[in-house]
């Protein structure tokens, strides 16, 4: 006997009718501590933050809203702005919340589908399809609730979609249970890049720690011009996009960062004779770059070059000395003092930019070259396994997404 078919169904048919299909609080006012929780887009990103850190609205701005109450099992989707398409399901915890207006909430029908079934469902392609298909042009991106409701979607027998959910759902804890041994991991990190990057801790056969406000026995104080040649330039003499070739020597940008590292496969090329005009920038490994307009401080270290490479205007060169480790440079400009450069250029211009001078004076505290160098071993190996860490997440949900197309079309049935 043959399973029942997918039926194909428009999700407003889905919809529970005495909750329906909603966003939220539109002017929430300032925080009241005793006040209503009100969810966030940012506020399941990566997972769900903790009670402590959600937002709570006074009783009097929450009243009017009382349509868009959540229940423990709904669906959440971002509809504004920032993270638009992200999906949560409403945990126990939060029956009872309110949300906010960049976040629609979904109930549906329980005899017609099942929420870990739906949750899948938004999660596999569909919210960003209806955004393709129906984006406007405007200063944020949005996702109109109409146009949720008119998607049609594939539906299996409840039975089916139940299984479906139990199978999905599995690859999903395995993937939370990674990204909080990756969070755990970057703490780890943070940690002692602060005490290994000031002194504060040390190996034994360097000496004893700093002490508050001092710098270590034998350690050196200076500015990373003291340290490193740095090179930060205007445009590139010219060069236009359609001058990029397909083969040749590689250009840098900062969107070719990722996790401290060049994604070579995504650069832009350009010809032998464009490449020969500016010596001065042409990479070597031990170099460092970081992206100096758009998206600011972006840091990567060149620790192999697949061929001759160099850097766009938007980016600037850092080569340290002799007397300098380059991981160990690399490391300082990932940490506290660096950012805090960043983000006082941020918050304080229109246009965000980093100057070669901001570079140059930047202070740095310097151990010997040996201590530098076992710092940064320490700090690459806790690296080394948020890499692995990443790869394997990657691997998962990569794994997932392709069964995920297999279970939500129907071209492979469950048994149930």
């Amino acid at each position: 006997m043959s399973s029942p078919t997918y039926q194909k169904i428009p999700i407003k048919e889905l919809i529970d009718p005495k909750r329906g299909l909603t966003y939220g609080i539109v002017q929430p006012g300032d925080y009241h501590p005793n006040g209503a929780i009100m969810i966030r887009s940012q506020d399941y990103v990566k997972g769900w933050n903790s009670l402590t850190d959600l937002f709570r609205v006074s009783p009097d701005v929450e009243a009017p809203y009382m349509r868009s109450r959540v229940q423990a099992g709904d669906i959440l989707i971002t509809v504004v702005g920032a993270n638009l398409g992200r999906v949560a399901m409403v945990p126990n915890v939060l029956d009872g919340a309110n949300i906010s207006r960049s976040v629609a909430r979904l109930s549906f029908r329980t005899d017609l589908t099942v929420s870990p079934f739906m949750f899948q469902m938004l999660q596999s392609g569909v919210l960003e399809r209806i955004y393709y298909f129906s984006k406007v042009g405007g200063a944020q991106p949005v996702i109109n609730l109409k146009d949720i409701l008119q998607y049609i979607i594939p539906l299996p027998p409840l039975p089916e979609q139940k299984k479906i959910a139990r199978i999905l759902s599995t690859w999903d804890k395995a993937i939370e249970l990674l990204e909080k041994k990756i969070a755990a991991k970057e703490k780890l990190k943070k940690g002692l890049m602060q005490q290994l990057l000031t002194g504060k801790k040390r190996f034994k056969e360097f000496g004893k720690p700093a002490k508050d406000g001092e710098l270590p026995e034998g350690w050196t104080s200076g500015v990373v011009g003291d340290h490193a040649y740095v090179k930060a330039r205007i445009g590139w003499r010219g060069l236009k996009a359609d001058e990029y070739t397909d083969s040749g020597p590689y250009l840098i940008a900062g969107k070719h960062i990722a996790f401290g590292r060049v994604a070579w496969p995504e650069c832009d090329h350009l010809s032998k004779e464009r490449y020969n005009e500016s010596p001065e920038i042409m990479l070597r490994t031990g170099d460092i770059i970081l992206s100096k307009d758009g998206t600011l401080g972006r840091v990567a270290l060149i620790d192999d070059l697949p061929g001759p490479a160099t850097i766009n205007g938007t980016m600037m060169l850092i080569r340290p000395n002799e007397e300098m480790d380059s991981r160990f440079l690399y490391c300082y400009l990932q940490g506290f003092q660096f950012q805090n450069l960043i983000k006082e250029k941020v918050s304080g211009s229109s246009v965000p930019h980093l100057f070669q001078r901001d570079i140059v004076t930047l202070w740095i505290p310097c151990p010997s070259l040996a201590e530098q160098k076992k710092v940064a071993e320490a700090i690459f190996g806790i690296e080394r396994a948020l890499e692995l860490l990443t790869r394997r997440i990657e691997h998962l949900q990569q794994t997932k997404k392709g069964l995920m197309q297999q279970l939500l079309t129907g071209k492979k049935r469950v048994k149930v």
